[in-house]
């Protein structure tokens, strides 16, 4: 069976990759004899697909093999050149469908992509399908003004019930087309995501998607703020809402209908006024994260775990929701913020439960240290009810302003982590970019005792803070 590859773009390379089969071939007995051509088929493929490249914003529809200049002939990459290493991967892969189930539509592919894509719909099978479409105007006249195939889109687009998540993604500009908004029967869907900048279709459309019966998952701007239209959804089936919204009214009226919610994330921007917001009660759910902690008074979770309260909001709300709720919080995080410490060391001792907890504090160096020295451990006599989080397990901490006394956190979390102690496994701490210097030493030596520790400074540090969120890959 000949490589698939566009060789009629460049017959270079379809000379190459021929070159490279017929390597393989003669060959193949060895390769038999490898050790990783004795896994299970089973095995070898699900790990093919933990090699599939993740999809981000400007991931290309197909992505490019490495190179090392970038004006080399264009190969394609990861899942194609699986089956460029010999015939036995080769015939694996091919017979795989999972490998080829992901589907990147733009209005902007290349030529070339549509090749590819084609490809992809054949070999997936009847498999369930990823598909993202990126509907943008932005760079499309730029490079390939004529090559969006709207033969591979309607395509797509008649294979709708294999779907399996759906991710739209706009620049602003892109305008979707009008059948795009009666999709009819949608019974494997099971994520659905919109995000990007702009609007897709004039106020007054609505967005059918009833037909989702097996809706899991709803992600609206995620990273951006889309106007969305009036969206026709199953709420009751939802278990996941996570939006990005200037309109925090009409969340929490779709809140109203989303009974089974076990997660929630909302991030309202703009001024978040709770006028004409009443109370939604949500039972079933587990974790909460939200922007503005004033938006606690509007919500009862008596089943809530973990709470999330992003950036500045004063937290003297947080008290009298888990009171309302009636809930027992096992983790809780505080993100960007900058409340005097009296105020968190409140909170924590009416929060004996706690086995998690994460802080990115702002607060001023007297602040930072108070706060250190509260979760310290000092009387070896005492009882649960005279330390603070008496459960706790993991501590994160960020400290991305250098405010805080390195040696005073190092000997905090030796106060925990002693024999007969709250029993805490694992601490990290984000700096800005002064480092632990002498005062590393000695969590070192609390790593070799069997304490999970992490230290990281500037920009990996942030990244590992915003990731506390986990809002989820927006492709996923």
């Amino acid at each position: 069976m000949p490589l698939e590859h566009p060789g009629a773009y460049s017959p270079q390379a379809e000379s190459f990759l021929a070159k490279d089969v017929d390597d393989v071939h003669p060959t193949s007995s060895t390769n038999q004899q490898l050790p990783i051509s004795r896994l299970f088929p089973e095995i070898l493929c699900h790990i093919f697909t933990l090699t599939l490249p993740t999809i981000e914003a400007d991931t290309p529809t197909v992505a490019r093999a490495p190179c090392a200049h970038y004006r080399e002939a264009w190969h394609p990459g990861i899942p194609w050149t699986l089956g460029h290493v010999c015939a036995h991967w080769r015939t694996l892969a091919l017979a795989y469908p999972p490998l080829w189930t992901t589907i990147v539509l733009s209005t902007a592919n290349w030529k070339k992509e549509v090749y590819y894509l084609n490809l992809l719909l054949e070999r997936s099978g009847s498999a369930p399908l990823d598909i993202v479409i990126r509907w943008t105007s932005g760079y499309t006249a730029k490079f390939a003004p004529d090559s969006f195939n709207w033969a591979v889109y309607w395509e797509v687009f008649r294979q709708h019930a294999r779907w399996h998540s759906l991710h739209i993604e706009l620049d602003g500009n892109g305008m979707m087309n009008d059948e795009f908004r009666t999709l009819g029967s949608l019974p494997l869907l099971r994520s659905l995501t919109f995000s990007g900048r702009g609007s897709p279709y004039p106020a007054s459309s609505n967005l059918f998607f009833t037909g989702a019966v097996n809706l899991r998952r709803v992600m609206l701007s995620p990273g951006g703020t889309i106007a969305l239209p009036h969206l026709c959804i199953p709420w009751a089936n939802l278990t996941s809402y996570k939006a990005t919204d200037r309109r925090p009214a009409g969340n929490f009226m779709r809140l109203a209908a989303a009974s089974r919610l076990v997660e929630l994330d909302l991030n309202f921007v703009g001024d978040a006024s709770t006028k004409g917001i009443g109370i939604v009660t949500l039972q079933s759910l587990r974790r909460l994260v939200i922007s503005h902690a004033t938006f606690l008074a509007h919500i009862v979770a008596p089943t809530l775990q973990d709470l999330h309260i992003r950036g500045p909001s004063p937290i003297e709300h947080i008290l009298p929701f888990i009171h309302t709720s009636n809930c027992y919080l096992t983790r809780i995080t505080l993100f960007k913020h900058s409340s005097p410490a009296s105020q968190v060391v409140h909170l924590l001792r009416e929060l004996p439960t706690l086995t998690g907890l994460a802080l990115d504090f702002l607060g001023p160096p007297p602040e930072t240290s108070a706060l250190v020295s509260a979760l310290t451990i000092i009387d070896e006599r005492g009882v649960d009810g005279d330390i603070i989080c008496p459960r706790l397990r993991e501590l994160s901490w960020g400290d991305r302003n250098d405010t805080i006394d390195r040696k005073a956190f190092v000997e905090m979390v030796n106060s925990r982590w002693e024999p007969g102690r709250t029993g805490l496994r694992f601490v990290g701490l984000y700096l800005g970019r002064l480092r632990m210097k002498t005062a590393g030493l000695r969590l070192k030596a609390l790593e070799r005792e069997g304490l999970e520790a992490v230290v990281m400074n500037a920009k990996k540090g942030n990244r590992v803070m915003e990731g506390w969120r986990y809002y989820g890959h927006l492709y996923t």
